[in-house]
């Protein structure tokens, strides 16, 4: 959050890949476990004037976060995760 509002401008590219939702077993040291957690990157992502890659797995409520952007199901190397998806603003 920190580092997005300080380095934001037209000519900044973020590839955000945070801990997936509702699979916060699989990380050690996992500070970004709540619902409200993966609302707020959504509500910040939305108001950058850059552009973003966003790496999640698959699950309705990313659907419903970045509905309005653009959506790429790729294959990753970890079974327990498939599918994953890649959003981006542009």
């Amino acid at each position: 959050k920190n580092i997005i509002n300080k380095e934001d401008s037209s000519d900044t590219f973020f590839y955000c890949d945070p801990p997936y939702y509702q699979r916060e077993c699989l990380y050690e040291n996992h500070t970004f476990l709540k619902k409200e957690n993966h609302i707020e990157l959504s509500e910040i992502l939305k108001n950058i004037k850059g552009r973003f890659l966003l790496s999640y797995q698959d699950r309705p409520l990313m659907r419903k976060l970045y509905n309005d952007y653009n959506f790429y199901k790729y294959t990753g190397n970890n079974w327990v995760l498939k599918p994953e998806i890649a959003i981006t603003n542009y």
